[in-house]
């Protein structure tokens, strides 16, 4: 804590940047390569740059009107890092003079983040890296698990091995939404254990996109989160009933819940549950003002009536949505 809080009062970007803007921010974390073409056209000579983008937002600015306070950390030619601030001007990104500190790229990026989170609430937390290597990993191990880098939303966007992302976890606070992504054909994350971390078991949101996960029933069930999206191929019926069961009896919310390459039968997901609480879609429509999605809904598609609304149960050969007709996503 010590280290990190000392670099924070030695960075001057960051400390300015605390004189500046309200508590609650929001950060994303990247590779320079990983800018739109727009950036790339003024920073493609920095492709091995790592940016820190800082977003918050003014109350007489409008909930969607966001600050954006950026830091592009390049090499310099001492081996440590030059940061510089950018700023944005007429759709091109131009590099303020900079300070030189003796850490590498990384190590800087990261600490500046750990940093911030010092002294502001940082709401969300996006790290886009092709790679996050074995020098992340050590960075991260250096932090005090007492700090916490993301309260609402985590999004880790990444073509590396999917073991980076328990080195996260302990920096989340319980209840932070986790979103991961990979940009490939979807690959086998063989850490089963992962879901039975308590950051995954009280997350309100998991997706996980470009990735198969060998989660088990028992470990869905366990599973807070009423918005999730994952693709596992061992998740059978048994566990989407049980999860029907217990928002039938108002034990758990869902908005929307969605399985790829899931084992399915429809007739187990509705095995055991009131039949007088189960109607087809068509005679929903009949019953209520539903002016929602209803492409590619079979009329005969089950809608389940339970305390907290309405809950529709599409399937087909390896696929399964559980979703409140009313949630939007």
């Amino acid at each position: 804590m010590e280290r990190s809080q000392q670099y924070f009062e030695s960075n001057k970007e960051c400390y300015d940047l605390v004189c500046k803007v309200k508590p609650t921010i929001d950060l994303y974390l990247g590779d320079v390569a990983y800018l739109t073409s727009t950036k790339q056209q003024t920073l493609g000579k920095y492709r091995d740059g790592v940016e820190l983008h800082i977003y918050w937002r003014k109350p007489e600015s409008g909930p969607k009107s966001a600050h954006d306070y950026a830091l592009l950390f390049v090499k310099d030619d001492k081996e440590g890092c030059l940061v510089q601030r950018m700023i944005k001007k007429k759709r091109k990104y131009l590099e303020l003079p900079g300070t030189n500190y003796s850490s590498d790229i990384l190590t800087a990026a990261i600490k500046s983040v750990f940093g911030l989170s010092n002294v502001l609430d940082i709401r969300g937390l996006t790290v886009a890296m092709y790679s996050p290597n074995s020098r992340l990993e050590a960075v991260l191990a250096e932090q005090p698990s007492s700090q916490k880098i993301a309260r609402k939303e985590f999004i880790l966007d990444f073509e590396g091995e999917p073991s980076i992302t328990s080195q996260f976890l302990r920096f989340l606070k319980p209840g932070c939404g986790i979103t991961l992504l990979k940009d490939t054909s979807a690959e086998v994350i063989h850490e089963p254990e992962l879901f039975d971390h308590n950051i995954f078991r009280c997350a309100h949101k998991i997706k996980l996109h470009g990735w198969k996960v060998g989660m088990t029933d028992d470990q869905l069930v366990q599973l807070a989160a009423d918005n999730i999206y994952i693709t596992a191929p061992h998740i059978t019926s048994r566990a989407i009933n049980k999860l029907v069961r217990e928002w039938l009896e108002g034990k758990r919310l869902i908005n929307a819940i969605e399985l790829e390459e899931v084992q399915i039968n429809t007739t187990l997901i509705l095995q055991n549950l009131d039949p007088t609480a189960i109607m087809q879609f068509k005679d929903f429509l009949k019953l209520t003002s539903y002016d929602g999605i209803r492409i590619g809904v079979e009329p005969t598609a089950p809608v389940i009536r339970g305390p907290r609304g309405f809950l529709m149960v599409l399937t087909d050969a390896n696929h399964c949505l559980l979703t409140d007709p009313y949630f939007d996503n």
